[in-house]
């Protein structure tokens, strides 16, 4: 832990509440400015872009003094990424709270591993302020789509990798789509900036980690080796068994089209990337409720993050001093459990691995379906992560939800909603025919009637 002094403050500040962009920016630079030189640590804030709204995107890197004053090799560097995903606060919350909760023990991690530390807590200012004013699920950045009307922002998770092969099978038309892939690989700033970032210095020393809500899940790029997913089991491991690995799909398609870490391995060339999807809140009572971790959760989930961080460091850093590459021989791994803990994945369609709750229980409240506690139980008792989200909703959930790195979960949502619309639209029109024709018979009896009355008026007269 940061402990008492300047750390700590600044613990106080970022693991207890949710701050608005314009505090968290301030923040950072002040990490930089007050944990600079501490522990011997090098701590430096930089500016990458301006947003479309004009907000900073900051990183803040941390590397041993020594190191850096030597200038030796690059390092191995590990960035770990928060708030791609407007609405998922508690990503970008824990990687802010993880430099200065921490810091004593990055600054451990410095100054006995070859590596280097970079942070981007926040990479959907613009999003994440629209969130805390106007829509609180809104998931997009706020780009202005030069074709899309009234509509606004592009899916960073769906922004990246090269056309028609890892990026383009979505619909460009989709304007209104939460999964929006914009009109060309990079449209948004905010997806080329962290290409900028990636590619700086040598991408083959860089190890990604994107943080994530709310899959309790680990997931290496698709179609990824045996050495990847052993290595993602290995993260998966170090959470203490609230994150599992789940396997990609082996093919990219409109569901996993223009995934980051895809185009960081695959393309940028980066030593691996990882995506992290860390528990949502508890037993939400819709989907859009899954986003709303309580901020007591900031801390236990940054505790998370953190030995996970710690694992990728001493996963790759024997890279640098030649033996047991990794890559050249598959790590190994402690006994660990993989079942599905109530989680198994349906491949059927050849296409996209989907996460679907089996053993659930149905609340009485709602027709809402949550997961029994299974691997966080015995951590809670622990004292670990007590506040953190087990349960995840399965995607019978009729509201109208999309999630890109929790397409795993809950790639199924949309097509099945479109059927609900069919459904929905097909209903009305019967509903209309028949009132249509209620009308009709109606107006033939009112008719008959005044014909009737007429005629017996006649015959009156007569």
């Amino acid at each position: 832990m940061a402990g008492a002094g300047t750390a700590g403050a600044l613990e106080a500040r970022a693991c207890n509440v949710y701050l608005r962009y314009d505090s968290t920016a301030e923040l950072l630079w002040r990490i930089a400015s007050d944990l600079n030189g501490l522990h011997g640590v090098s701590v430096r804030a930089q500016e990458l872009a301006r947003t479309s709204e004009d907000r900073p995107l900051i990183t803040v890197t941390m590397e041993s003094m020594q190191r850096a004053e030597r200038s030796l090799e690059d390092p191995l560097e590990v960035l770990m990424i928060g708030g791609m995903h407007a609405r998922e606060w508690i990503s970008s919350a824990s990687v802010l709270c993880l430099m200065v909760r921490h810091f004593e023990r990055l600054a451990e991690i410095l100054a006995t591993s070859p590596v280097r530390l970079a942070f981007l807590a926040n990479l959907n200012p613009d999003g994440y302020a629209y969130t805390r004013t106007t829509q609180r699920s809104w998931r997009r950045t706020r780009t202005p789509l030069p074709r899309g009307g009234k509509f606004a922002g592009i899916d960073l998770n769906r922004n990246f990798g090269v056309a028609n092969e890892t990026w383009g099978f979505g619909n460009p038309e989709a304007f209104f789509s939460e999964l929006y892939q914009g009109e060309y690989p990079f449209e948004a700033l905010e997806a080329r900036a962290l290409r900028d970032l990636v590619l700086a210095g040598n991408p083959a020393r860089r190890i990604v980690l994107d943080v994530h809500c709310c899959a309790k899940v680990v997931f290496p790029v698709y179609n990824a080796s045996e050495v990847r997913v052993a290595e993602a089991t290995q993260l998966a491991h170090a959470s203490q068994g609230v994150l599992r690995y789940r396997e990609r799909s082996d093919v990219i398609d409109a569901k996993n089209t223009g995934i980051a870490v895809d185009w960081m391995e695959r393309y940028a060339g980066v030593r691996a990337a990882f995506m992290l999807e860390v528990p949502g809140k508890a037993q939400p009572v819709n989907f859009h409720d899954l986003f709303r971790v309580p901020a007591s959760a900031i801390a236990g989930t940054t505790d998370m993050i953190e030995l996970i961080l710690e694992e990728a460091v001493k996963l790759y850093a024997q890279d640098l001093s030649g033996a047991n590459s990794v890559e050249s021989e598959q790590p190994r791994l402690p006994e660990v459990d993989n079942s599905d803990d109530g989680i198994e994945i349906d491949n059927d369609d050849g296409d996209a691995n989907v996460l679907q709750a089996v053993d659930m229980r149905e609340t009485k409240s709602e027709s809402f379906v949550i997961a029994d506690a299974g691997p966080l139980s015995g951590v809670r008792e622990s004292g670990f992560l007590p506040t953190l989200a087990e349960d995840v909703p399965t995607p019978d959930e009729s509201a109208a939800f999309e999630d890109a790195i929790i397409f795993d979960a809950f790639t199924k949502v949309e097509d099945n909603q479109d059927m609900e619309s069919v459904h929905l639209l097909a209903a009305i029109f019967v509903l209309g025919i028949a009132t249509l024709a209620l009308c009709v018979e109606v107006i033939r009896r009112c008719r008959e009637r005044w014909h009737a009355w007429r005629m017996e008026e006649a015959r009156r007269k007569l």
